[in-house]
């Protein structure tokens, strides 16, 4: 998770949303990371990924920096745009996907102020690719996800041949229990999941 300074917006219109997704793209194909699901909210972004290479925090430099450097030409503004240090969670269980991937998914409808009534109605994050190849990017681990969901506790439904799970089961089931497990990221090391900000 990274998170605006002070808790102020780091997204104000809709090209800041598509530059840090062009940037996470980008990023990506620097790093050789494996996305499996992100969420850009109006003052923070969650990143659930797999570092194939020991190089998250260079990653997540040139990402942020990236980002922060661009909106400070676009904007017109000085000082830092990020507070501190992303914070990083690390996951070594695969059961974990499907509970990680909801958390990340659900956050524009969930706090006090949710933004939308359902996932669906928020474009800036990997939601759409689970629902219509149409809108999948090649940069994104959708079947590896949707291979965990099939593997865990809860088996949720295929509505179509097209890798469209049920959306209804997905964004109905309980969704309190969030595991967390904290890790030195420093100790980050190849062929172990990050995910970024599962504490609520």
């Amino acid at each position: 998770m990274a998170r605006g300074n002070g808790k102020h917006a780091i997204f104000h219109i809709e090209d800041d949303y598509r530059r840090m997704v062009d940037g996470l793209s980008k990023t990506v194909g620097r790093t050789d990371w494996e996305v499996f699901a992100y969420v850009w909210m109006p003052n923070h972004i969650h990143l659930f990924l797999r570092t194939p290479k020991p190089n998250l925090s260079k990653g997540m430099q040139y990402l942020l920096s990236g980002y922060a450097n661009w909106y400070a030409k676009r904007h017109q503004r000085t000082g830092h745009l990020f507070q501190g240090r992303f914070r990083a969670e690390l996951v070594e269980d695969e059961s974990y996907f499907w509970t990680l991937s909801r958390y990340l998914h659900l956050n524009p409808v969930r706090g006090k102020r949710p933004i939308v009534a359902h996932p669906r109605d928020w474009p800036w994050s990997s939601y759409p690719g689970f629902c219509s190849k149409a809108k999948q990017v090649d940069w994104i681990e959708y079947d590896g996800v949707l291979n965990a969901w099939q593997a865990g506790t809860w088996l949720l439904c295929s509505c179509s041949k097209t890798s469209c799970w049920s959306v209804q089961d997905h964004f109905s089931l309980n969704s309190s229990s969030i595991f967390v497990f904290s890790c030195c990221i420093a100790s980050a090391c190849c062929n172990v999941f990050s995910a970024f900000s599962v504490c609520r």
